[in-house]
């Protein structure tokens, strides 16, 4: 649902750091690697369309979704990079439809398999997902060869890539990561010495770029690194990726408290003291998760304020006794920068005991994104 009126809340997304984090990646994985970037999920809440006509802009080799209605809507709004699309379609129609707005299909069943090759008029690239691992979808490992070994007979297949996806390469331990290396490495070598030359073969997701930089495959899709975060606060952040989003809205009411006086649903806090308590216009509605209530700082003026009370639907509180001269419509940052102030978003997906995509995914429709 799109907003048409004003909303105070507001998503900021920072296009220059969002080419800054292209650069980080392309220093790190080598200019060379070609890039699937993911835009599902509104582009982890960023905004498809927009994130994907500034990856256009940037020459990136090209987008990817987890469904095709979401590569439709893409081709609806003239986004004409080659999108990669992670799950087999399911309704009969959408095979169709792929073949007809080029969305490059992901195949593991040799349901799907055949059918593209029955529906194609012509050669159609796919893409091949084998389950090293994670256990999610994918051709079993064991039976990775010959399946690709039958894609390479069908007269309407052209196997443009090959891939599978780290489902641990975030974690300390290595060996179930080295082993999923060791597995695609082994497929990768087999299908060469065979006479198979499949152009693109990807691995290396956000966690595996920056844990694994040196894999030799010529393909990676960095998804959240691109949008400047790390993908859990195990990894250590050893390289300067800069937050693609600011999260603020603003106050929208202020009052002077006395002490002992009870603030929002079930009174779980009491001011301590004559406190200025402001209420903020956003709520759990808009992602900001009400495990947070009592448990945050936000930023005002650049000064931390802590949440006070639970979390509303449309609203929270905090104390902003500490800031001078604070007023009606003063910007309010969740997560960002504010001036010399910062709050990290893996801070906020910490105190949530979740990983950074949680917390923006959850980010409502009813934010405005505003580019800049």
């Amino acid at each position: 649902m799109k907003y048409e009126y004003h909303y105070f809340t507001q998503a900021l997304i920072h296009l220059k750091n969002l080419s800054h984090n292209l650069s980080v990646i392309r220093s790190l994985a080598g200019k060379e690697k070609k890039m699937i970037i993911p835009v599902k999920c509104n582009a982890y809440s960023f905004g498809m369309i927009r994130v994907a006509r500034f990856l256009m802009s940037q020459h990136i080799d090209s987008l990817a979704v987890a469904f095709p209605f979401e590569g439709f809507i893409l081709r609806k709004n003239k986004i004409s990079s080659p999108v990669l699309c992670f799950n087999e379609p399911l309704h009969c129609d959408d095979f169709v439809k792929m073949i007809r707005e080029k969305i490059t299909p992901t195949v593991y069943t040799e349901r799907s398999l055949c059918a593209f090759n029955t529906l194609a008029k012509k050669k159609i690239k796919v893409h091949i997902n084998i389950d090293t691992g994670m256990g999610r979808i994918g051709v079993p490992y064991k039976k990775a060869f010959s399946f690709i070994k039958k894609a390479f007979q069908l007269s309407h297949i052209h196997v443009e890539g090959v891939y599978s996806h780290l489902s641990s390469a975030d974690e300390t331990r290595k060996d179930f990561t080295q082993r999923q290396i060791k597995q695609f490495s082994d497929l990768a070598r087999q299908l060469k010495n065979s006479g198979y030359n499949v152009p693109l073969l990807h691995l290396s997701n956000s966690a595996g770029i920056i844990n694994y930089p040196d894999l030799p495959f010529n393909t990676i899709r960095p998804g959240i690194m691109f949008y400047g975060y790390f993908p859990d606060n195990h990894i250590k952040k050893s390289i300067p990726l800069k937050g693609g989003m600011t999260l603020r809205s603003i106050i929208s009411f202020l009052k002077k408290t006395q002490a002992r006086s009870p603030i929002s649903y079930g009174h779980t806090y009491y001011t301590k003291k004559n406190e200025v308590i402001a209420t903020v216009s956003l709520g759990y509605g808009d992602g900001l998760a009400r495990l947070l209530s009592n448990h945050h700082d936000v930023l005002v003026q650049g000064q931390k304020c802590p949440v006070r009370g639970r979390i509303c639907m449309d609203q929270f509180m905090i104390d902003t006794s500490r800031v001078k001269s604070v007023k009606q419509g003063d910007p309010v940052t969740i997560f960002g920068q504010d001036g010399r102030g910062q709050i990290l978003l893996e801070d906020v997906a910490r105190k949530l005991k979740t990983i950074p995509y949680e917390v923006l995914c959850q980010i409502g429709p009813r934010v405005e994104r505003i580019y800049v």
